[in-house]
């Protein structure tokens, strides 16, 4: 059996697997291949799951995380299903492991096969499996055995079957198990299965619309052999860091990778992207020695770890505010937001903001998900770049942007409507999801730091040298022009002072923020034994509260000696004594008043908002809002009177066409490289401004085909930038055409820029004109994203249109 084992466990291919059963009397007898789950009607479970192979893969990797928190706590005699176990993963780890042992817990990956067929194997020091149970654990399906195990990841039971599907043609997929000693101490005996999908016979065929998929057994039981305490088995031959004594292994062959590269660089970076917090970090070893990194190492492979994107990011975000402004050479985060958003019928759930500088620097972190929701550190569910620029309208942070919105804390009478599904990757469309969907947009959208830091970055653009430039060129050299001034301003697109000068602003005095505050201010009031602020508030409105305090802006988040905030709301009309000390959510005859917006602790200052719902309230209804502040050496309370009045009519918003005025937007030029901006004989102002193929993510054949790109303008702008490609090969033919000359090359890169510029930014506002024109719905042109349009309309024209200006140019100089 243990040769058996390492047979398999060594094959390089599917087909070696296939070459071992075929001339295995064991393996190739029908009668040892059980029905997974112990039906022919698996089939469904295995195929309706994750729909690519990474999100299939990353299941593997949290049955790992789950099966150590469970050995640890088994090994301190807690049953993980009984009041005595941790909580939630969070709870497990800061309390089931000393720091040594953190620090030195992994899961590990390898790779092994060839570059073309890879097999991914997964290897944990966990609970492991007896022989015996297999069938009850390992094998079983959808009966729900971590259920009732709060601090551990899986819930469906069906983790290890998604994926198989992408286990090349015949599905293989190896487990290897031993109970740990840490556990069962007499547990000798290596338990070992193969998974696969039946190939029906004629009958068979006939009979069934669906096949199925199996397991191998011996005479009805799993296979087995004993190892002993000072034995281990190789995973991979000539490797000693992949030494197994117990736990549990999966090996996965011609796994369907998204990506062909080196495992340690994009298997990380996916499993970075997918496990935002994983609870212990993921060593991923390559080994195929078709890869010159590892043919040159000694060791026999190449390992690099992942930590996961948002334990990546939060240590960024420390980083750079250890650096003053000034010593910064690399800035990749502009700013980092943290808010809490409450509800009754969704609970609480925190939100993560990143802003970065560059999107070449946010690219391997977010990938294609700028808004993700999280699980226990897992994404569940994302949404792309089209809803932050359609429905949050922040257009120019688009592609810079990252939202994550940790669910983990949400009720569990929501999340029991189903909220996410089994495959983590989509939500139910039902009533609650909407609602809570609707929550997180309007909480983003209505974030004044996003929407000022959308303006700004609007802002630097057009305040750029080559677009004043530009300008002058259309509109006349003399800068003080009332016009240009207009472009000009500071505050271009209001996202300066709004007409107030820095000078005339009171600065406030520094704040001195404490470990442990001193203080608690609600509206700049302070606390005092029984003060009552006193507030009257529609029942479709808002109150908007601000806490003033001098703890540290980590004074709620930090790992030990944290501080505590909470909300309470008491029915004034009720008996006190029935309502005291329920917390907001515990109560439903008032609780569900509110909704709860609450930003981060941030230089002293929380705001808190409470929007009203007018489906729940009455007019004339009275509740205390008590905000408790707490920490092991004081504690500060102030209680806020709410009294709801008559609902205020919303106005309406405008509809009259053309109030705000047409602003031009920021004109970059783009170039195939640093060297080509090196090499041009302009200001370092303006080669500053400039952009290279790689800032635009564009390879060889995209810079060369490019033209022009438009970045999305404010809500009331057709266009926020228009990057022209000074290297695409339509000005490139035009240059070869009308010659090299020092004068002629100038000409035509002028009309060049000029041309596409102006041709981009008059159809970009025609069609927004259009859009907005009631008469003109028949075009519907919400169905077309107006920068891709403009593009091809340009690409298309662009040479025609440069070169008849260029030859009018011409002509008109031959008749001078």
């Amino acid at each position: 059996m243990r040769k058996l084992l390492l047979q398999l466990l060594h094959a390089k291919s599917e087909e070696e697997v296939k070459d071992i059963i075929d001339n295995s009397p064991i393996l190739s007898n029908p009668s040892n291949w059980l029905p997974y789950g112990g039906t022919t009607g698996n089939y469904s479970s295995f195929e309706n799951q994750q729909s690519t192979s990474m999100g299939a893969l990353v299941e593997k990797f949290t049955n790992s995380i789950d099966a150590i928190l469970t050995r640890k706590c088994l090994e301190k005699g807690i049953d993980p299903s009984s009041d005595k176990a941790p909580k939630s993963m969070e709870e497990a780890v800061k309390t089931l492991f000393t720091p040594d042992e953190l620090k030195n817990t992994r899961v590990h990956v390898f790779t092994d096969g060839s570059k073309d067929s890879v097999n991914v194997i997964t290897v944990d020091d966990g609970e492991g499996q007896h022989p015996d149970n297999f069938e009850n654990t390992l094998l079983s399906l959808q009966r729900g055995n971590k259920n009732s195990i709060h601090f551990v990841q899986g819930k469906f039971n069906m983790g290890s079957t998604g994926a198989v599907v992408f286990c090349g043609k015949h599905k293989y997929q190896l487990i290897v198990s031993r109970r740990h000693t840490g556990i069962d101490p007499n547990s000798k005996e290596v338990g070992f299965t193969l998974v696969r999908k039946h190939e029906r016979n004629e009958e068979e065929l006939n009979k069934y619309k669906n096949t199925w998929y199996e397991y191998f057994v011996i005479d009805g039981k799993i296979a087995r052999f004993t190892l002993e305490d000072d034995e281990t088995i190789e995973v991979i031959n000539g490797i000693k860091e992949s030494s197994f004594k117990q736990g549990t292994i999966i090996k996965m062959y011609n796994y369907d990778l998204p990506s062909k590269s080196q495992s340690f660089q994009g298997l990380k970076e996916e499993i970075n992207r997918l496990l935002y917090f994983p609870a212990f970090p993921i060593n991923v070893y390559e080994t195929r020695k078709d890869y010159e990194v590892v043919k040159n190492r000694k060791k026999g492979y190449v390992m690099n770890t992942a930590y996961g994107a948002g334990t990546i990011l939060k240590k960024k975000v420390e980083e750079d505010g250890e650096n003053s402004k000034e010593k910064r050479k690399i800035t990749p985060i502009y700013e980092s937001i943290n808010n809490e958003l409450r509800d009754t019928i969704f609970g609480k759930a925190l939100i993560d903001i990143y802003l970065f500088e560059n999107k070449k620097d946010i690219e391997d972190v977010r990938g294609k998900t700028p808004v993700v929701f999280l699980m226990n550190g897992q994404v569940q569910y994302s949404l792309n770049t089209t809803y932050i620029s359609k429905d949050l309208g922040f257009k120019l942070i688009k592609d810079t942007l990252l939202v994550t919105i940790d669910c983990t804390n949400l009720s569990r009478s929501f999340l029991d409507e189903g909220f996410f599904m089994a495959n983590r990757e989509t939500i139910r469309k039902t009533e609650h999801s909407k609602y809570f969907i609707d929550k997180v947009t309007s909480f983003l959208k209505e974030n004044p730091e996003l929407d000022k830091l959308n303006r700004e970055r609007a802002t630097k653009q057009v305040s750029g040298s080559s677009t004043k430039k530009l300008f002058e060129s259309l509109l006349g050299k003399n800068a003080q022009n009332s016009m240009l001034k207009n472009f000009f301003k500071d505050d271009v697109l209001g996202a300066a002072n709004n007409g107030t000068s820095s000078s005339s602003k009171k600065e406030k005095p520094e704040i001195q923020l404490k470990e442990f505050p001193t203080y608690m201010k609600v509206n700049n009031m302070d606390v005092e034994d029984g003060n009552e602020t006193v507030k009257t508030v529609p029942i479709n409105g808002r109150l908007s509260l601000k806490v003033i305090t001098d703890a540290c802006d980590n004074y709620f988040t930090r790992d030990e000696a944290r501080g505590e905030f909470s909300i309470r709301i008491k029915n004034r009309e009720k008996d006190e004594k029935e309502n005291d000390g329920n917390q907001i959510g515990d109560n439903k005859d008032f609780g569900e008043a509110f909704t709860i917006k609450r930003s981060s602790l941030k230089n002293g200052q929380m705001n808190i908002q409470l929007e009203a719902k007018e489906s729940v309230v009455n007019v004339g209804e009275e509740v205390a809002i008590e905000l408790n502040m707490k920490d092991e050496q004081n504690e500060f309370t102030h209680i806020v009177l709410v009294k709801f009045i008559d609902p205020v009519k919303k106005e309406k918003k405008s509809t009259k066409k053309g109030n705000k005025k047409l602003e031009l937007p920021a004109l970059i030029q783009v170039f195939k490289d640093q060297e080509s901006i090196d090499a041009l004989d302009k200001s370092d102002e303006e080669k500053e401004q400039y952009k290279t193929w790689e800032d635009m993510s564009w390879d060889e054949e995209e810079g060369k085909s490019k033209i022009v790109y438009l970045e999305p303008g404010l809500e009331d702008q057709p266009v926020g930038a228009i990057y022209i490609n000074m290297n695409s090969s339509v000005l490139e033919q035009i240059m070869t055409e009308e010659g090299t000359t020092g004068t002629k090359k100038a000409l035509v890169q002028n009309q060049f820029i000029t041309q596409l510029y102006m041709n981009s930014f008059l159809i970009a506002a025609a069609l927004m004109k259009i859009e907005k024109s009631d008469s003109d719905k028949e075009f519907e042109l919400e169905r077309i994203e107006a920068e891709k349009l403009i593009t091809r309309i340009i690409e298309e024209t662009a040479y025609l249109a440069v070169k008849m200006q260029v030859n009018n140019i011409n002509n008109a100089m031959q008749f001078v």
